[in-house]
């Protein structure tokens, strides 16, 4: 078996339709397996699954196990020489699974490597990362200081531009979309369930990269990816799971005190961002939306930080 393509799913029954359909319509040229593992869904997931698509093999969980545990159920059932993490709001443009089997094949240093990610408008997404540093949350977080530097604060991205249609070597791919090679998981292990959603693909990347592996992106291989559309639901919930899952990732790569300092620093700055995006209504009528959905943001955040002190 070529690769086994995984999709962890939770209510999203008419976009992992989507996905899989495209799945089946545009992989040629590979033997390749689908795992679908759903996550107690409650909108009939796995049921669509087994009456439209019998030759995927589902895994049905009892309750939401999170990205990263949910892939490593179908990572240890797979028997592909390759591992392809996809989620299910994407859909593929052409032989995607294809393409990142073949450059995978031909080039043994890449541990993992990443596909073109289109939003709906087809417009290129910027998956490419550098792995996270505090002075990243200030610039984004921060936009006045950010926008007042030399270079800018927030730049997670590559140096100096990254040339998204062309191959290139990456810290790390957001995982929407993310292969990695059974050799690899053998060596630096399955995905950390300790992250329930988010930073786990970074992660993984982290000891990837520090096993002497490249992580690359490879513009080749096109997926749409209808961005957000999975956990839009919950997103207040999701935002807050995105700031803890960043302090785990921050204690356990670059020791406690980073982790605290991290802790710390959204703290303070979310000390700053409540009462600045509560007065910004007063002075431009024109920016309440804006104002408050920026403020409920952060709220959310300190909450986040708070809670797990």
């Amino acid at each position: 078996m070529d690769v086994s393509v995984i999709v962890v799913s939770y209510n999203t029954r008419d976009l992992l339709r989507d996905c899989l359909s495209s799945i089946y319509a545009k992989t040629e040229g590979v033997e390749f397996e689908v795992f679908v593992v759903d996550n107690r869904s409650e909108d009939g997931s796995a049921d669509m699954v087994e009456a439209e698509y019998p030759m995927v093999r589902i895994i049905r969980n009892e309750e939401n196990v999170g990205f990263a545990r949910g892939n490593n159920l179908a990572i240890r059932s797979g028997s592909g020489r390759h591992f392809l993490l996809l989620n299910p709001d994407t859909q593929l443009v052409n032989n995607a699974v294809g393409e990142l089997v073949a450059y995978m094949d031909r080039h043994p240093e890449a541990g993992a490597a990443g596909s073109m990610l289109l939003n709906d408008e087809r417009e290129v997404l910027k998956v490419c990362r550098k792995f996270s540093r505090i002075i990243h949350e200030i610039g984004e977080l921060a936009p006045v200081i950010n926008r007042f530097t030399l270079e800018p604060l927030s730049r997670n991205y590559l140096p100096g531009g990254f040339d998204y249609g062309s191959v290139g070597e990456t810290d790390y791919v957001q995982g929407a979309c993310l292969i990695v090679r059974r050799e690899v998981v053998d060596a630096v292990g399955l995905l950390d369930e300790r992250f329930f959603m988010y930073s786990e693909e970074e992660d993984w990347c982290y000891r990837i990269k520090r096993g002497g592996w490249k992580v690359m992106y490879v513009p080749s291989a096109v997926i749409i990816h209808y961005h957000g559309m999975s956990t839009r639901q919950r997103s207040s919930v999701m935002l807050m799971e995105l700031y803890r899952s960043k302090v785990k990732f921050f204690t356990k790569n670059y020791g406690r005190f980073k982790g605290w300092l991290l802790r710390v620093t959204l703290v303070v700055l979310m000390g700053i961002r409540i009462p600045y995006y509560s007065l910004v209504p007063l002075l431009a009528k024109g920016k309440r939306g804006t104002a408050k959905t920026y403020r409920d943001q952060s709220l959310t955040i300190l909450r986040a930080m708070i809670s797990s002190i």
